[in-house]
């Protein structure tokens, strides 16, 4: 709750929010001893969604030793390269075609950079108490009830670490995202180092435990307190987005900007809004441009005005900020709120 990263991706629909909830719930299925084929399934459904289970998957599979497992393990990634394929001709486009967009963005690649970044993420996904508190956790788990026990957390964790690691192997660009499963596999660690002294006999550990359960727990509310901005600051991210979607609509909709799309495509500064616009009006990708990739001499160019929305929406990694400039030739259309239209024909 302390994560603004966290809420940020459930508040604004990422697919991550699903993946972890079909992970864990595999991971749950699989502590209960449930059916192997059920647990499979869901971290089958997971590798649809992100990558990062097939190893769960894979790790499952060869825990269980069944080679029917090690053939189900194989069908999300199969599926994966074979759509892959189908769309774009290179079944291995999903990791070449982010290795070179990593490069393009000046993103930080490279396995060197995964330590110092695996350490800053994790903190600053739980927050300083959580964190402590998992430390403390996973420690004490470990010595109070024995890695067997714990065999499925650590495997969840463990696999985050390596799926991490690999995408410094890869060249792929070192995101938070990536931490996510072990970020909240790490929060169940923390969990017990505020409530595990309630499996404990009554005596002298079990206070121990409760008074630095208090402490930690005193720490977590102080913070919290300190940092209330977290939801004052998702709030006002979350309006800022509704605003900047209907001013959005409201320009697409008028009509100069209809008109002038029948002499050109529509573009926008960037990347940044071309998926919104094409999504809205159910465009063809030649239709929605980024004057990044292409600049147009007839058509509709969209600006953005006002400081945070340029910021949001005309500059991006890897693209000129001469973008938010009109050509020459374009005389500016209408206004909508944050947008503003220039045509040409």
């Amino acid at each position: 709750a302390s994560s603004f990263s966290l809420l940020l991706l459930a508040a604004r629909g990422y697919r991550d929010v699903p993946f972890l909830a079909l992970v864990f719930w595999a991971a749950v299925r699989a502590a209960e001893g449930r059916r192997d084929r059920s647990v499979l399934a869901l971290l089958t459904v997971a590798g649809l969604l992100r990558p990062e289970a097939w190893l769960l998957g894979g790790l499952f599979a060869l825990w269980r030793r069944s080679p029917r497992l090690v053939a189900g393990a194989l069908v999300a990634p199969v599926v994966w390269v074979l759509t892959d394929l189908w769309v774009t001709g290179d079944p291995l486009w999903s990791l070449t075609g982010t290795s070179e967009l990593a490069a393009d963005l000046g993103r930080e690649r490279g396995v060197a950079k995964v330590p110092g970044a695996f350490a800053e993420f994790v903190v600053d996904a739980l927050r300083a108490p959580v964190a402590v508190a998992a430390v403390a956790g996973l420690a004490v788990a470990l010595w109070r009830l024995g890695w067997r026990r714990l065999v499925v957390p650590l495997a969840l964790l463990g696999a985050g670490v390596l799926t991490f690691l690999a995408t410094g192997v890869a060249g792929l660009s070192i995101l938070p995202r990536y931490l996510t499963v072990p970020t909240v596999t790490l929060c169940l660690f923390a969990g017990y180092a505020f409530a595990g002294f309630a499996d404990l006999p009554r005596g002298r550990l079990r206070r121990l435990w409760t008074v630095g359960a208090c402490v930690l727990l005193a720490g977590g509310v102080t913070f919290a307190v300190v940092r209330m901005n977290v939801v004052s600051k998702l709030t006002a991210e979350l309006a800022f987005l509704d605003a900047s979607h209907r001013d959005l609509v409201r320009l697409l909709d008028t009509p100069e900007v209809r008109a002038g799309m029948a002499c050109g495509p529509l573009t926008f500064p960037n990347y940044r809004l071309v998926p919104d616009a094409r999504w809205y009006l159910d465009a063809p990708r030649g239709a929605v441009r980024a004057r990044s990739d292409v600049r147009p001499e007839r058509g509709v160019a969209v600006f953005v005005v006002g400081e945070k929305a340029l910021r949001r929406f005309g500059f991006a990694d890897g693209a000129s900020p001469s973008t938010n400039a009109p050509d020459p030739g374009f005389e500016r259309a209408v206004r909508a709120g944050r947008f503003v239209a220039y045509t040409a024909c």
